[in-house]
């Protein structure tokens, strides 16, 4: 595993964690508020002062107002994150391609090398050897091309794939945030906790944080939505890439029409035993191989 997918891999278990922990955001704010409710009606005597002004129960239908807005702004975000999951592994999955490219390429060069090792160009001459020439030459173009654009083509991936890290990132963290903002606050007050007397300041504290939770998740939501409609625009930009990528084949030098070069050509209606002879030299047909002018040593 790269660095590059370890780093990937890690910060979608943090959106995947974030997302099931976001999920779960309204029902605390809802406990969270019914409980602000009650330990206001029971503490009325006590903050009757406070919220003189226009009353407790309208304090506390602002309050719930409140709830309803950040509630509102949670599912949103939710409903984004949660349609986003499932293309969460595209990075990972483009370097797993990239992969694959490489080694394709590793198979592509050692076949260059067994290409080399078996040049009998310079061994043999005569019309035979001369199509055997070019049938190596063909080949030889190919085998020299196809690992470059394999090589291309797994960079083009693996810097696709590299650009998704720095939104993955923001996306973890934005959504991080907004479950520690709303449990920083209702994390203070439960219904299991309810029964203890608060002061009458708390409560009001309470209420106001609940407004400015309001401007907090909105604004996180905003955020959120942002990052992922960046992500998904990357997604279209790989589409693109994907097509530039596809219709390069068709100009890679050696394969004509994205395909591997033939042992003969179209010109060689006879077949290949027609074109390469059958490697003898006393029959006196136009195939004859003849023995070329490099000086062959024999070894012991």
């Amino acid at each position: 595993m790269t660095e590059l997918t370890k780093q990937l891999n890690d910060q979608i278990t943090a959106i995947r964690t974030n997302i099931d922990d976001i999920g779960n955001l309204p029902n605390k704010v809802d406990e969270f508020c019914g409980a602000l409710a009650l330990s206001m009606r029971s503490n009325y005597a006590s903050v009757t002062g406070i919220f003189s002004a226009y009353g407790t129960e309208k304090a506390i239908s602002d309050m719930y107002e409140d709830r309803d807005n950040v509630n509102a702004a949670i599912r949103e975000a939710w409903t984004k994150l949660d349609a986003t999951d499932p293309d969460l592994e595209v990075p990972v999955q483009l370097l797993t391609i990239s992969d694959e490219w490489r080694n394709f390429k590793g198979l592509v060069q050692a076949a260059r090398a067994d290409f080399d090792n078996t040049d009998l160009s310079q061994n043999w001459a005569g019309d035979a050897a001369a199509a055997y020439v070019g049938i190596r030459n063909r080949q030889k173009l190919a085998l020299e091309s196809v690992p470059l654009a394999c090589e291309q083509i797994a960079t083009s991936l693996g810097n696709l794939a590299s650009s998704e890290l720095t939104l993955y990132v923001e996306l973890a963290q934005k959504s991080r945030e907004m479950v520690t903002e709303v449990t920083a606050l209702v994390g203070d007050l439960t219904s299991s906790t309810v029964k203890i007397v608060i002061n009458p300041w708390d409560i009001a504290e309470y209420v106001d944080s609940m407004a400015n939770l309001v401007v907090t998740m909105e604004n996180l939501k905003t955020l959120i939505m942002g990052v992922v409609s960046a992500m998904a625009t990357s997604s279209a930009a790989k589409i693109a890439e994907n097509n530039m990528i596809g219709q390069s084949y068709s100009i890679i030098d050696g394969l004509h029409n994205n395909k591997w070069p033939t042992a003969v050509s179209a010109a060689h209606t006879g077949g290949l035993r027609d074109v390469i002879g059958d490697a003898t030299t006393s029959d006196g047909d136009k195939s004859d191989w003849e023995p070329g002018t490099t000086v062959v040593v024999a070894t012991s």
